[in-house]
């Protein structure tokens, strides 16, 4: 039986391509982005770069994670792309937690208007 082969070179050369870290540390200052301004919630055009910077950040979240879960598909001993799963699990996670604390605050600023 032949292995799968996944083409991905759209995005990245590998698991060890540099723009993969790239990417992470992109996430990770988005998360840090959307925490620092989560006061200035009440503002729409923040609200607005919130969502953009969400957005901006899940894409390179799939992206990554799409690239992790095919090298694991092929070779579910790959523990590189083991490690990377659960690393993007986790970004995800503080991202979904950064975009929350600025969306209830925004939506319980706007009811009380």
């Amino acid at each position: 039986m032949k292995n799968a082969v996944w083409d991905l070179s759209i995005a990245y050369k590998g698991l060890n391509d540099p723009k993969v870290e790239q990417d992470i540390e992109l996430i990770q200052r988005s998360i840090s982005l959307l925490n620092l301004h989560k006061d200035e919630r009440q503002h729409v055009v923040a609200m607005q770069n919130a969502i953009q910077t969400m957005e901006a950040a899940g894409t390179l979240l799939a992206t990554v994670n799409t690239l992790a879960n095919c090298y694991a598909s092929t070779n579910a001993q790959n523990s590189q792309a083991k490690q990377l799963i659960g690393r993007i699990a986790q970004l995800s996670s503080e991202l979904e937690q950064a975009f929350s604390l600025m969306r209830t605050r925004y939506l319980l600023l706007t009811f009380r208007s």
